[in-house]
């Protein structure tokens, strides 16, 4: 095999781990959120995830990073984890326009922003991980109008929709594997 050969599937074989490692998130099809590492780390529950939100449609999206509402746990060995702790909702309510303007996500279309999202608002389970197991995290949540308005911002959104903006109507269903730093 001539050294080009090698050179061109040693290429092949780094770029398909990388796009094979990615994990779309969500099941629309307009829209792809993706986790890029294809995994989280465990312990690193305080550093923030920059989602990569592409769209690839005509439509400009409205989409709150904390409007994706559902359930969420992890399994341990194949076998749901008990959380250790659970911890108690603090509400955040966004009642100035100017916090909209920061807060909501104006995905416009074929464009593609990184952007730290909630998968799961009402996720609020803290565990206890330990080695050698395997963890994965379930994630079933729903992004639509209602939701996008749970923290406030509706006059802002509706400012949005009679521009023409379309709020995502959308189901984030994903298994994400937990892996050891």
């Amino acid at each position: 095999m001539s050294i080009y050969r090698k050179l061109s599937f040693l290429l092949f074989l780094g770029i398909n781990s990388f796009y094979f490692s990615q994990i779309k998130l969500n099941k629309e099809k307009g829209v792809d959120i993706i986790l890029e590492d294809g995994h989280l780390v465990i312990g690193q529950n305080d550093t923030a995830i920059n989602y990569k939100i592409s769209n690839n449609s005509d439509v400009t999206y409205i989409i709150d990073p904390m409007g994706f509402y559902g359930t969420t746990y992890v399994t341990e060995n194949n076998k749901i984890l008990t959380p250790n702790v659970i911890i108690r909702s603090n509400h955040y309510n966004r009642d100035n326009i100017e916090v909209c303007k920061e807060d909501i996500i104006i995905l416009y279309p074929k464009k593609t922003i990184y952007k730290i999202i909630m998968l799961d608002q009402n996720n609020r389970n803290v565990y206890k991980y330990s080695r050698p197991n395997t963890y994965l995290e379930i994630i079933k949540s729903v992004h639509n109008d209602a939701n996008a308005k749970r923290l406030g911002c509706e006059n802002y959104i509706e400012e949005l929709k009679n521009k023409g903006y379309v709020v995502l109507n959308d189901e984030i269903n994903a298994q994400i594997p937990l892996k050891f730093k």
